[in-house]
């Protein structure tokens, strides 16, 4: 009786001794038999490698291979996912410090101080300001001396569009953001106009969900908005620039895993909806050669981020997008539908890149797209934009000293906008010439305009200007 109790008991330890020394065999035959992995996609990083006895010190080598066991552990990934998914669903914590949780579903990015710009923590001083308006206005006018029509764009963060899901503590502490007094202090001390996509957006979230829940971008329902709303910009100058609107889409379901789920390391189990559209239409643009200099100043996040080149041989103007991951795909195939030759280049309109590419593509219309979030990232002035800028201002100065007995100051028209009345044409611009100023004035704004009644209306480029 006792020897057979004492060899059930010897066999029971046998069992427990052998599964604990499977358990710990387990994740190195994982690990041995999983092909080999330098990138972990889930975690959007690098893995650490093997040292090589030879590239390495013998102090610094038992460090690095346990930083290769680390990232190579058989089985992490699951057991990693399965701790996310307690911490997000169980508790309700975050588990990156770049990722908040908010309500009925939503993330938002909480890295790059976005919190603190929506709480006015981090708000823009005034040489900055002053810079944000010198760089735009030179860019402007610097455009506008070669018959260019520039627009400048700015994508908002989900936290501008759907602050109702922010949880409460956050949104308690609403503060001025920065596009907000950007765009205060440009009514203030300019003329130039931001393409603020906001209203738009607020309005269109009623019908539809504009942003991804788990993702820090829109999906095509908000990219559709935003490309309208700078397709009826340009309108202005080309009337018949019409947008394409909802029904030329038909609207599909895609559950996906957003950046910020990636973040969290639960892509496969934070889905959304993004909210697809597919045109009912084949596009007519189809993509085109392009030739860059490669030792133009790229910034780094475009390296992942090719430029990409359209054709449509139904449109007549040629097109250049300076742009971040906002304008991708959707807004690029729907803008390129009204332009001969598009251009889209993941990369701000600094002066050498901006220079090179109107040399050689020509553009007749030129978009830059930043999104909210980086607006604390001033952009550089350069001595170019600086001329046009004083350039610009000597002409206004002298046409409205040279016309201002008149009574009218036709460069403050000009400036405030691209229409002026009929009647005050004679005095910006007579059929004789006999007032040079005027002239330079309206060509050098690059304003384009025809006659209509009872104003002029942007179109044609202002050296085709006739005076009936």
């Amino acid at each position: 009786m006792i020897s057979s109790q004492s060899r059930a008991m010897r066999i029971g330890n046998a069992m427990y001794v052998g599964l604990f020394l499977a358990a710990l065999a387990a994740p190195l035959g994982i690990m041995l038999r999983q092909p080999p992995q330098t990138v972990n996609r889930e975690e959007n990083r690098v893995l650490a490698e093997f040292p090589k006895w030879q590239d390495e010190r013998i102090q610094g080598w038992p460090r690095k291979v346990d930083a290769y066991l680390n990232d190579h552990f058989g089985g992490r990934q699951y057991l990693v996912r399965l701790l996310n998914l307690f911490k997000v669903r169980g508790l309700g914590v975050s588990t990156s410090p770049d990722v908040l949780l908010g309500k009925d579903g939503w993330l938002f990015y909480a890295a790059a101080g976005q919190m603190e710009d929506y709480q006015g923590r981090q708000l823009l001083k005034s040489e900055q300001l002053q810079q944000w308006q010198n760089v735009l206005e030179g860019r402007k006018a610097w455009l506008a001396r070669r018959g260019i029509q520039y627009l400048f764009v700015v994508a908002p963060n989900t936290t501008s569009i759907y602050p109702e899901y922010l949880p409460d503590h956050v949104r308690a502490s609403r503060g001025t953001t920065r596009l907000e007094q950007l765009l205060r202090y440009l009514r203030e001390h300019s003329q130039l106009e931001i393409v603020d996509l906001r209203d738009a957006l607020w309005q269109a979230k009623a019908s539809a969900e504009l942003y991804a829940r788990n993702d820090t971008h829109w999906n095509d329902h908000g990219a559709l908005v935003a490309y309208q709303v700078v397709c009826r910009r340009l309108a202005e100058s080309y009337p018949q620039m019409q947008p394409l609107g909802l029904s030329d889409f038909i609207a599909l379901s895609h559950p996906s895993g957003g950046d910020l789920g990636i973040m969290l390391g639960l892509k496969h189990d934070l889905l959304s909806d993004y909210g697809m559209l597919k045109p009912r239409v084949a596009f007519r643009a189809k993509p085109a050669p392009l030739a860059l200099d490669p030792s133009l100043p790229w910034p780094i996040w475009s390296k992942g981020h090719p430029p990409v080149a359209l054709e449509n041989g139904a449109g007549q103007r040629r097109l250049l997008v300076f742009q971040d991951s906002f304008f991708a795909n959707l807004p690029q195939a729907c803008l390129a539908e009204h332009f001969r030759r598009s251009v889209f280049v993941y990369a701000r309109g600094d002066y050498p890149l901006l220079q090179w590419l109107v040399e050689h593509e020509r553009p007749d219309v030129i978009v830059e797209e930043w999104v909210e979030r980086v607006l604390c990232q001033i952009p550089q002035d350069h001595p170019e934009f600086l001329a046009a800028r004083q350039s610009q201002n000597r002409i206004a100065r002298a046409t409205a000293c040279r016309d201002s007995k008149n009574g009218f100051k036709p460069s403050e028209a000009l400036l405030a906008g691209n229409r002026l009345r009929r009647d005050n044409l004679q005095a910006v611009l007579p059929a004789h010439p006999l007032n040079p100023f005027s002239r330079q004035a309206v060509a050098h704004l690059g304003f384009p305009f025809r006659i209509t009644q009872p104003c002029l209306v942007a179109e044609n480029h202002p050296r085709s200007l006739t005076v009936p």
